[in-house]
């Protein structure tokens, strides 16, 4: 295997190459790696994993993984995903903003209320409380990731 593990390649039973995220530890025993597939409830598919290109360009790619993805590694906050509130910025993996109750993210993809989310996200704070959810409003059958201070 490539030492960034840009030759990993996933498939399904039919040869189709399935999307695929490498979120930590590449290359060794705790690789963390998400794999998209089409699955109903109660139904099973194979998954077969392909290395040893050495040619290979990496193919992870968590837009084209998740339902929603920002990993924060841009020169600013992609306001094509989120309503930014306040004086949100990020650099280097992290969305910053102060614990005023002001800063806020909020995605505007809209999920389905019943599709399981996870979140990921650390915080530092002196003042106030990091608020992250999964934000829905009565009547409404989808909901948008959000986070913010308290």
């Amino acid at each position: 295997m490539n030492g960034d593990c840009s030759d990993m390649r996933f498939v399904d039973k039919a040869s189709n190459v399935l999307s695929y995220y490498i979120e930590s530890g590449c290359n060794t025993s705790s690789t963390k790696v998400w794999v998209k597939t089409n699955l109903t409830a109660n139904t099973s598919k194979d998954v077969y994993l392909y290395y040893g290109n050495p040619s290979a360009a990496n193919g992870s790619n968590g837009t084209a993984t998740f339902e929603f993805f920002d990993d924060f590694n841009g020169a600013s906050v992609d306001t094509t995903k989120w309503t930014v509130g306040g004086s949100m910025t990020q650099s280097n993996g992290v969305a910053n903003g102060t614990t005023t109750g002001t800063d806020y993210l909020f995605g505007k993809t809209r999920i389905n209320i019943d599709t399981l989310t996870y979140i990921k996200m650390r915080y530092k704070s002196t003042l106030g409380i990091a608020r992250p959810g999964v934000l829905q409003t009565n009547g409404n059958p989808f909901s948008v990731v959000g986070f913010g201070w308290q």
